[in-house]
């Protein structure tokens, strides 16, 4: 079963990349650019989930916080590991070798947080502030959003 944050991802991601596969083929692109949320409409759905964000538990918030710097220091670990794979290319093509490390380390980490719905810090900066500009969230729950969220990426990142 497909989680939430997934199939969302999904939804938004897949008719984007089968748009563009089919505009770099030089097809016309079945599904309408506009498919895509318009900004006040993502703003509202900010909105909603930070309602959910800020009715969590604390041990749940800490946990995917936790969760959140884990797997971003896994993809750190990662980009560390394809950096050192490599000395050689390091040494002869130092461009391609910072490339390859930016492009396999953070989008790894990023990928992960999303695909498992983890709470990482810099999300949650503009979810919760959504809320609290749209007043559907208390700004002590914003304040406590961020500081469990930011305690457990820290520890999680350790």
């Amino acid at each position: 079963r497909i989680q939430k944050p997934v199939a969302r991802a999904l939804h938004f991601w897949a008719p984007c990349a089968f748009n563009f596969a089919q505009q770099a083929a030089g097809m016309q692109p079945v599904v309408s650019p506009t498919s895509a949320l318009p900004p006040p409409q993502v703003f509202s759905e900010a909105c909603q989930v930070a309602a959910k964000k800020a009715a969590q538990p604390v041990q749940v918030t800490l946990i995917l916080g936790f969760s959140a710097g884990a797997l971003i220091g896994i993809g750190a670990l990662l980009m560390v590991a394809v950096g050192a794979c490599s000395p050689e290319l390091m040494t002869s093509n130092p461009g391609l070798d910072a490339f390859l490390k930016g492009a396999v380390g953070l989008p790894a980490g990023l990928t992960l947080v999303v695909l498992t719905g983890a709470e990482l810090f810099t999300s949650n900066a503009f979810t919760m502030l959504a809320g609290v500009l749209q007043g559907t969230v208390p700004v002590l729950a914003l304040v406590r959003n961020w500081g469990l969220s930011y305690i457990g990426n820290f520890v999680g990142s350790v």
